[in-house]
């Protein structure tokens, strides 16, 4: 679970609480398939990228959900994705904002 959090009237963002340099990484491992649930607890839309890795859309379509490097979580808004590792290496999760 990642819960998006931040401030407006600074337009501060953070996943969980805690900022950029203070997140810690998980680990998962090669050929894996993990499910990502974004909790988007601001009232600002927060586009989420997954470095290398393809994101699937959890939409209720069973296998045909959408294949996504971006998926955008509305405010106030839940959204779950599957993920799986296919390639080795390092990846970053982020907000494009």
């Amino acid at each position: 679970v990642a819960r998006l959090t931040g401030d407006m009237t600074r337009y501060f963002w953070s996943m969980n609480g805690k900022k950029f340099s203070q997140a810690e990484p998980f680990d998962v491992k090669l050929g894996e398939r993990v499910r990502i649930k974004f909790i988007n607890e601001t009232m600002m839309e927060h586009p989420m990228h997954l470095h290398g890795v393809f994101m699937e859309l959890v939409n209720g379509n069973a296998d045909y959900g959408p294949r996504k490097h971006t998926i955008i979580v509305p405010p106030a808004q839940t959204v779950e994705l599957d993920a799986t590792y296919e390639d080795p290496g390092t990846w970053v999760l982020h907000c494009h904002l």
